[in-house]
């Protein structure tokens, strides 16, 4: 039996080539867990039962954007859109080597 964390960081990203402050995805910080149990039973090599925590902490954050700039009555304007991540998500995996 095995247990692994994997724990990611990742600082500020601008969305576009500008580096202007207001057109940024802020810091993020997620943590995922994997637990995986592996036998060797009569009828193949191996066989492992894998379940993948994924965001354990049900962080909320985006990984991707995008940014609009033009030109509306005489000021600039930026509309943008975020695309959110999935919060605390299950993966069960079954492995049969023969």
């Amino acid at each position: 039996m095995s247990l692994t964390l994997s724990n990611k960081y990742i600082s500020k990203q601008y969305i576009d080539n500008t580096s202007d402050e207001s057109n940024i995805i802020d810091a993020y910080t997620f943590t995922n867990a994997r637990l995986r149990y592996a036998w060797k039973p009569a009828f193949a090599k191996e066989v492992a039962l894998t379940l993948l925590i994924q965001n354990i902490f049900n962080a909320q954050y985006e990984t991707n954007a995008w940014s609009y700039r033009y030109i509306y009555d005489d000021a600039t304007a930026i509309d943008q859109g975020f695309y959110p991540q999935a919060g605390t998500n299950f993966l069960l995996g079954l492995n049969v080597g023969f």
